[in-house]
């Protein structure tokens, strides 16, 4: 029976890894605040040896990257090279989760093997963390999985994020209020996003580099559109049409080698997952 390390445990993705995790009897353990930080060394020198360690703790509000640089860069890569030294130490297996990192001047869908070019401190610091932790491993032999995740979406996610943030207005204003319609996101339900990690787990000869989405894309506009198709609403939509410094305008990337390695392909669509929380917003 493997055992598995969970950094970032308390937060969206963390939570409900750790549920399946339990469901399936693996054995987990969760680390909380009160051990510390992941980029301080005394939060790792107190955790007991794991099989794997899935690093999940990190600063990705796009937004705040760009009002303190610094934090991400100390949370997401010194974290990460924690968790190498841990693996390393503790003759562990690493799994870490990245983001999108492409080159935006490449046409989407976005494969593995295309140009990286973070436009956002946010994009630099994961591209930086990849670069950290597949350097260590090379030299340490440590087993590595990186997975370059879409926009995850689902219950129990910060109202800072698109979705949530469209959800909590179809249910209870009067109108929406959106930065800009137009850009594409590949959005991956939570479910979706758990079943890859829990078959990883399981699965622990595969490793290197991988996509992990719903392996299409929506426009922010579309996905306003299906929220209020679904609540029988038709609240007007009010963009400011603000432009994010250097957004990305297509985050659809190709989600073969991930499909085919696992013999897994995304169950839950973007409507589906929007009913869901749509019905969570409604009861609660």
């Amino acid at each position: 029976m493997t055992s598995v390390l969970i950094t970032g445990a308390s937060g969206f993705i963390g939570r409900s890894l750790i549920y399946e995790l339990e469901r399936q009897g693996i054995s987990t353990i969760a680390p909380s605040s009160a051990h510390g930080r992941v980029e301080d060394e005394q939060f790792w020198s107190a955790l007991p040896r794991a099989d794997q360690l899935v690093h999940l703790a990190a600063k990705s509000v796009v937004p705040d990257s760009w009002r303190n640089p610094l934090l991400q860069l100390q949370v997401n890569v010194i974290g990460t090279a924690h968790a190498v030294q841990y693996c390393q130490k503790n003759n562990s297996r690493l799994i870490v989760l990245s983001s999108f990192i492409y080159d935006t001047k490449t046409d989407a869908p976005f494969v593995e093997t295309d140009s990286l070019a973070p436009h956002n401190p946010y994009g630099l610091s994961k591209l930086l963390a990849e670069q950290l932790a597949v350097s260590f491993s090379d030299f340490w032999s440590i087993p590595l999985v990186t997975l370059r995740v879409a926009n995850v979406f689902g219950p129990g996610q910060s109202s800072q994020f698109l979705i949530p943030s469209i959800i909590n207005q179809v249910c209870n204003n009067k109108s929406i209020e959106i930065r800009d319609g137009t850009p594409r996101r590949d959005f991956l339900f939570i479910k979706d996003l758990v079943e890859v990690l829990v078959r990883l787990i399981n699965q622990k000869t595969i490793n290197g580099v991988f996509n992990v989405g719903s392996g299409t894309s929506h426009s922010v506009q579309r996905v306003v559109e299906i929220a209020q198709e679904l609540a029988g609403t038709r609240l007007p939509v009010v963009c400011s049409n603000e432009v994010r410094e250097n957004e990305i305008l297509d985050s659809q990337v190709d989600i073969s080698k991930i499909s085919n390695a696992l013999s897994w392909k995304p169950q839950w669509p973007l409507k589906t997952g929007l009913q869901i929380l749509l019905d969570e917003c409604r009861r609660n």
